[in-house]
Parts: C-alpha cells; structure tokens; sequence
C-alpha cells in the first residue's frame, strides 16, 4: 500500500508540479487525493497552514512509538539542507526557526488511527512551501521504513 502511495504522489506531483497535495482517507473509494487550492475540498476555515501527513502501519507505530514518530517529522521539514542532500547523513537536524514554527503558534502534531493505518499530521504555519514540496521527491528515499509522506497547503482565514 505505501508504495501504491508513493507511485501516485510522485505521478500526481508530475503533473501539477507547481501544487501541493495531500491524501485523504475516504470511506468510499479509498485514498483520495486532494490539490491546494480546491475550494471544494479545501475550506477557508483552514486556510494558511501548511500540513505534512504520514501514513504508518499499526505495526511500524508500535515500533517507533509517537514520539519517536515526532522526531522523524522535525527532522524531515527542519534539518539543514546539506543534511537533507547527504545520503546517510548522521548530522543532528536543525532546530525549528520561529519563522519556520509560525511566531504566534507552534507546530503541532495529531494522531488518528484509521483502520491499519496510523496517520500523523503535523501543521505548521508559513513553513516553506518548496520544503514541503522537497518531501515529496524524498518520500522516494524513504520506503524502506513505508513512511508516506503528502503535504498540503490550506487556507485559514486569519
């Protein structure tokens, strides 16, 4: 399933490069995939925060446990770029910028159990869209611990 996943986010990334997305559970079709700016889908009500979701298995949660989970997150949107370039890179991922973080609100991160999977969202206002965009092509490097990644950008109104 994570690699079904990642085919269609690099395949829908293809051909709406200059969008974010993100994957919603349906209780109808299964996974549906949703673009930035899709009012339809994507109300003003949550507007102006950008999220990046990952989907985990029951049994890789065990595993890694939430906080755990956390540190993965922190580490894919704040470390330095040259960690992120250097395959294998032990270096120590870089701390959340208050303007990465959102000054008057901090990252937060959700956690809700959908079946097998185990979905974690983190939000994080005016966090840089190229970087969440960055993490759709480095989901490709991370299947070997079947994490999805998807980012979305929605609008709240301030």
């Amino acid at each position: 399933m994570a690699q079904a996943l990642v085919e269609h986010l690099r395949f829908v990334s293809a051909q709406y490069p200059a969008e974010l997305m993100a994957i919603y559970l349906s209780d109808k079709d299964g996974y549906h995939l949703a673009c930035a700016g899709r009012t339809d889908i994507v109300t003003p009500a949550h507007a102006s925060t950008l999220a990046v979701t990952f989907a985990l298995t029951a049994q890789q949660t065990a595993k890694l446990g939430l906080g755990d989970c956390t540190h993965v997150l922190n580490e894919l949107l704040f470390r330095t770029p040259s960690a992120a370039a250097a395959p294998g890179s032990t270096a120590e991922p870089s701390a959340p910028t208050p303007a990465a973080q959102g000054a008057d609100q901090p990252y937060t991160v959700l956690q809700l159990s959908v079946g097998p999977l185990v979905i974690l969202t983190l939000s994080a206002p005016h966090v840089a869209v190229a970087r969440v965009r960055h993490l759709l092509v480095e989901t490709q490097t991370l299947e070997a611990a079947q994490v999805v990644v998807s980012g979305m950008k929605s609008l709240r109104a301030q």
